[in-house]
């Protein structure tokens, strides 16, 4: 089955996938520059965390 599918989709049509891919992938970068991190300590441990209160 995933044989069949994957056999008539990638191996018999590479420059649709190649397409589909390079929209994707152009898409993603689009939306990578207002991807923001914070893994700051404040936002990774709880306010009312016990363990972290007994700590300070």
């Amino acid at each position: 089955m995933f044989e069949k599918i994957y056999n008539n989709s990638i191996i018999e049509k590479p420059k649709f996938t190649l397409l589909i891919l390079a929209v994707l992938l152009l898409s993603f970068g689009y939306f990578a520059k207002d991807f923001q991190l914070d893994a700051s300590s404040d936002t990774l441990l709880l306010e009312n965390d016990p363990d972290l209160k007994y700590l300070r």
